[in-house]
């Protein structure tokens, strides 16, 4: 018996060294250090089906799924789409270039402040109804694209929202140091804002 707990315990003891190792390797490989930016407005270019977050440090450019999204922003003015419909969380993922950002960005609606024609849409558009707590119906857009250093005139130039959207940006960390360049957004003659040649349009949901 006394080989037997021995030999128990030095199994166990190894057991728990080795987990030991492997939490310090999973700390030291997620390794996250969050900043805050605050979201200015929102632009779209619907001919590449971008959506731009234009922010006080960064631009986001978002080319990744962004179709879907999109189908809720054309029915803004139905749904009465607002600020306090949204959850945004933002991150970088664990690679060398942190310039590549990601977005979960959750948008949902009290059930009992819907009508019949609401509900409906929603529905067919893939709102889930969650019943728990205060009945919603919700869904969950996943944004991909790539962060920019913001740029004053063209922030200056932005049609601002009502109320600017603080957000947390979670960076995971990297040994290598990768450059996040300056915005390809510009300002064109007549204070509008252009990307690579196209016109970009205002998202004017909660505009001035």
């Amino acid at each position: 018996m006394k080989k037997l707990f021995i030999t128990v315990l030095i199994i166990g003891l190894g057991i728990f060294i080795s987990m030991g190792c492997v939490t310090k390797n999973l700390w030291k490989e997620t390794d996250v250090k969050p900043y805050y930016d605050t979201i200015i407005s929102f632009y779209a270019n619907p001919k590449e089906n971008k959506i731009i977050f234009i922010g006080t440090k960064y631009h986001y450019i978002f080319d990744e799924g962004t179709t879907p999204l999109e189908e809720v922003l054309k029915a803004k003015d139905f749904l009465a789409l607002n600020k306090s419909n949204l959850q945004i969380y933002t991150y970088t993922p664990p690679q060398k270039d942190t310039s590549i950002i990601h977005t979960e960005l959750g948008i949902h609606f009290e059930e009992h402040l819907l009508n019949a024609q609401q509900k409906n849409w929603l529905s067919n558009h893939n709102f889930q109804l969650q019943k728990q707590y205060v009945p919603m119906r919700i869904k969950s857009f996943e944004l991909k694209g790539k962060r920019y250093k913001a740029n004053s005139q063209v922030n200056a130039k932005a049609l601002k929202l009502k109320e600017p959207i603080s957000i947390q940006v979670n960076v995971h960390t990297s040994d290598t140091l990768y450059k996040v360049l300056m915005t390809p957004l510009t300002v064109t003659a007549d204070a509008g804002l252009a990307l690579a040649g196209a016109i970009i349009f205002p998202i004017v949901w909660i505009t001035k």
